[in-house]
Parts: C-alpha cells; structure tokens; sequence
C-alpha cells in the first residue's frame, strides 16, 4: 500500500532555496547573499558591518570589459576586496545583487573564504587556531 504524505516547503524570497524548517529558512534569509539587507556573518566575526551596495555598485559598473580584460578584472575584484574589507560574502553579495559585465568565474568564492580564515586564524589564533578548539568540545567532568 502507497503511503502519501503533504508536507510545508519554505523558499528564500531571495535566491529561491528551500528549506522543510520555516526556523531554518528564516535565518537563512537573514543572511542570504542575495537579500540586500542582509546580515553579515562574517563581518560580524571581523567586527566591521556590510557596507552599502551602492559602492560596490559604481565598482563593478565601472568594469569595461573592453579594455585590458585581465588587469581590469583584478583590479575590479581587487577594488571590490578593499571596498568590503576582505569580506568574501559581501562580495558574493555585491556580484549577485548588481548588473554588471565582469565575468563570476573571476572571483572564486571558495578560495576566498579559505583565504579569509586562514588571515583569521593568523590575527587571532586564541580565537580561530588549533588551541581554540576547546571552545566546541564539550567538556566532561
């Protein structure tokens, strides 16, 4: 016998994610990359806040992708990094919420962020290094 079963999907307002958990979707959408009022973790853990979109905005569009393509697209991510302090997900952020002609593939999302934490870690090891562990590790009597 057939067993069927209705269940409540949440999607993200912003970036169409879905989620079982209305809990889960709700933080999601508070720090979701394309919210434009988004919540930053990871400024929150650099002690900076997002800054506006609209820098990031006359950055990118001003990005010509006709002239030295390569130079100009490291100097826009370049300007980008500085513009957000470092912060990989503000740039997500900015390269998902504006229009512009720079190619996504030139900024790797994942090689940011590992660069991001491995300055982390180097800035503040008591808080990011191997001896911090013991923040997470439950400890038992």
């Amino acid at each position: 016998m057939m067993k069927s079963k209705t269940v409540t999907v949440h999607y993200c307002d912003h970036c169409g994610k879905r989620r079982f958990f209305k809990s889960l979707m709700i933080k999601h959408e508070e720090h979701c990359t394309a919210n434009p009022k988004r919540k930053c973790k990871m400024c929150e853990i650099n002690g900076t806040s997002p800054k506006p979109i609209s820098g990031a905005r006359k950055i990118l569009l001003k990005y010509n992708p006709h002239e030295n393509v390569n130079e100009g697209q490291m100097f826009t991510i370049s300007s980008l990094k500085n513009y957000h302090d470092g912060c990989p997900a503000c740039m997500l952020s900015s390269l998902r919420l504006v229009e512009h002609n720079l190619p996504y593939s030139v900024f790797n999302f994942k090689d940011a962020c590992r660069e991001w934490w491995a300055y982390q870690r180097e800035l503040r090891p008591e808080d990011f290094g191997p001896t911090a562990l013991h923040r997470f590790i439950p400890q038992h009597a």
